[in-house]
């Protein structure tokens, strides 16, 4: 994984890009969790956040459908 970027999720944090997976790091065991999402390609120096479904309306879900 190279230039990964991290975003705030619940009371951790999930590392994104690098590569074409996802990352949440598990505090309790300091472990990483790769998570079943999946970026549509590798990804390098990336911006990351999370934007909840609710405050999207159709043109941001079909721009992120394709992300």
């Amino acid at each position: 994984m190279s230039a990964p970027a991290s975003v705030p999720y619940g009371s951790t944090f999930l590392l994104v890009g690098g590569n074409d997976k996802v990352y949440k790091f598990l505090p309790e065991t300091e472990e990483w969790e790769e998570m079943p999402e999946m970026l549509s390609q590798s990804k390098f120096a990336v911006t990351a956040m999370l934007i909840h479904p609710e405050d999207m309306d159709a043109n941001d879900k079909e721009i992120a459908a394709l992300i």
